[in-house]
């Protein structure tokens, strides 16, 4: 399922040039973890930046 199918994620801004991903999500419908499951399921690590 792409990242922005899962329920809770809003925006998705990609900036190819850093290799960054800043995602607006609910988290009443998703987590954190929600949200790097979903990454990792097409193939993408990722870390928490605050």
């Amino acid at each position: 399922m792409a990242v922005g199918h899962v329920k809770g994620i809003g925006e998705i801004d990609a900036d190819t040039k850093s290799k960054t991903l800043s995602i607006e999500y609910d988290p009443s419908e998703v987590t954190v973890e929600g949200v790097q499951e979903a990454l990792a399921g097409i193939g993408h690590e990722s870390t928490v930046l605050t």
